[in-house]
């Protein structure tokens, strides 16, 4: 198998069109999920919390930042 590959190099002047923040950003959100029937009958709390005024999740002492948080009320069609 042989592979070819070509490069050119333009002189031109003009520059690549700008990209506007939303057209060139990845978007990440999280969901939080209820706790699971098993998950209660064997004592476990949600370990995380998050606020529905600022897309931040915070897990003890550390907080992470999101584009969407979506909270454990929630359901997933309403992604």
């Amino acid at each position: 198998m042989e592979l070819h590959s070509s490069f050119s190099s333009s002189s031109s002047s003009s520059s690549p069109p700008a990209m506007s923040p939303e057209s060139c950003c990845v978007k990440v959100a999280v969901n939080v999920r209820p706790l699971i029937g098993d998950e209660l009958a064997q004592g476990c709390r949600e370990c995380v919390s998050f606020s529905p005024v600022t897309p931040q999740v915070q897990m003890g002492t550390h907080s992470f930042t999101f584009d969407h948080v979506y909270g454990s009320k929630g359901s997933p069609s309403s992604l």
